[in-house]
């Protein structure tokens, strides 16, 4: 399976751009990509590993292909593995995959930003950016946006604030309620604004694997 996951991965360097537009406050189903490495990235989920249980991700490979290849590489090469949870905003989300021990949590390669302007629910699985670059400039002179793939945010509510700011690449169907809230409710102590937890809480591994034809939740 490893062989051909990484077949998948070298065909969504010039991946199908996102999808996922808005229509009365709830979001219409992703434009049907016609890549087909993007469609067979639908049909694999992960399992996050970590200390204090583990964490079921399907991802939106039609709406975030590039966010999901790299997650999905990385993750296969055990980039994220012994890495700790870092950050927890009570009730909203918490950060994870900070590699040890620079702190740097970047991946090595530049991972360019793919809008997913939502409304995303609790469970969302999103990358960190990085700071602004301010050159070259995006459309109407704005900075443009890249993603830290070495980073990364389950919001643990809706966030509508943050919608369209982050990329959201795919969501918790199984240990939101059990073993992310476990996570959550971790004491925390102040950390120049980013709530770090006490304990060491750590992604222990993360496995990816093809999905089956059933789907259950918490």
């Amino acid at each position: 399976m490893a062989r051909q996951l990484l077949i998948l991965l070298a065909g969504l360097w010039t991946a199908a751009a996102p999808g996922g537009a808005l229509s009365g406050g709830r979001r219409l189903p992703p434009r049907r990509s016609e890549n087909p490495a993007v469609q067979a990235l639908g049909h694999y989920e992960a399992v996050v590993r970590t200390t204090l249980g583990d964490l079921t991700v399907e991802f939106h490979a039609e709406d975030a292909p590039n966010a999901v290849r790299t997650f999905l590489k990385l993750a296969q090469s055990g980039f994220y593995d012994d890495s700790p949870v870092t950050c927890i905003f009570k009730g909203r989300m918490f950060l994870a995959g900070t590699r040890r021990p620079t702190g740097t949590g970047e991946s090595g390669e530049p991972l360019a930003f793919e809008e997913t302007p939502g409304p995303h629910a609790a469970g969302a699985l999103a990358m960190d950016r990085r700071p602004d670059e301010p050159e070259p400039k995006g459309p109407a002179g704005t900075p443009r946006r890249v993603n830290a793939a070495g980073r990364l945010m389950v919001w643990m509510s809706k966030q509508p604030h943050l919608d369209g700011d982050y990329t959201v690449f795919g969501h918790v169907t199984r240990g939101l309620d059990s073993v992310a809230k476990r996570i959550d409710q971790a004491r925390t102590r102040p950390n120049g604004g980013r709530p770090a937890p006490i304990e060491d809480i750590v992604i222990e591994q993360v496995i990816v694997r093809k999905t089956t034809s059933e789907k259950r939740g918490d």
